[in-house]
């Protein structure tokens, strides 16, 4: 599905930024220019680097083999 309209890119294609280390809004901007036309699709954009951000944060806990302890006064690995 396309993201942005004005420039063509599709979903996927940010998706394959956010795997190749491209994490922020800005950052997808400079690199394929969605959002930067007529800015419809920019709150879509931003919901899904938050979204996609939040499931490599996940992945990357995990595979540290750690886990955090929440709703503690001090967040920590345990």
């Amino acid at each position: 599905m396309l993201m942005c309209l004005c420039y063509g890119i599709s979903c996927h294609e940010i998706k394959k930024l956010m795997e190749n280390g491209i994490t922020t809004t800005e950052d997808i901007q400079r690199e394929c220019n969605a959002g930067l036309g007529c800015g419809c699709c920019l709150d879509a954009l931003v919901s899904m680097v938050e979204s996609e951000g939040s499931k490599q944060d996940k992945h990357s806990m995990s595979s540290s083999h750690a886990t955090v302890e929440l709703n503690s006064s001090l967040n920590r690995c345990l």
